[in-house]
């Protein structure tokens, strides 16, 4: 059994969402990218939570939910090739969508606008200076 590397579990990367024409940034340690692990995305500013409101296609920020057992707020992290991911909601599936590759966020259960491109998100890591 192999001893987990502490500096790779500490690091942490960047997810860069365009809502609204706003610049958000999620900070997202390096262990939490298993695919079959959900996970909650939270804003380091306020420290609220990315959520799909009422598991609809309203992508929002919460501080809680407890709506469908908190599923409106579990993501994870498929792979879709070339250091790319798409980000997929527990509750019904669908996945993290930049309607039409504009700056409005959505829910979208598969895009194949520009190549499917609208739903490809990757990790960045680094600092915000």
């Amino acid at each position: 059994m192999s001893t987990p590397n502490t500096t790779s579990l500490t690091r942490l990367f960047i997810l860069t969402v365009l809502a609204a024409g706003i610049a958000e940034q999620f900070f997202i340690a390096n262990g939490a990218f298993a695919q079959e692990a959900y996970h909650r995305l939270q804003l380091k500013h306020g420290g609220q939570y990315l959520d799909a409101a009422y598991c609809g296609k309203t992508i929002t920020l919460n501080p809680c939910s407890d709506y469908q057992g908190g599923a409106c707020q579990l993501w994870r992290f498929v792979p879709a090739g070339g250091g790319y991911f798409r980000i997929q909601l527990k509750n019904g599936g669908q996945y993290l969508d930049a309607a039409y590759c504009g700056k409005t966020i959505t829910l979208n259960p598969g895009s194949d606008y520009e190549e499917g491109a609208c739903q490809l998100w990757r990790k960045v890591s680094g600092s915000i200076h």
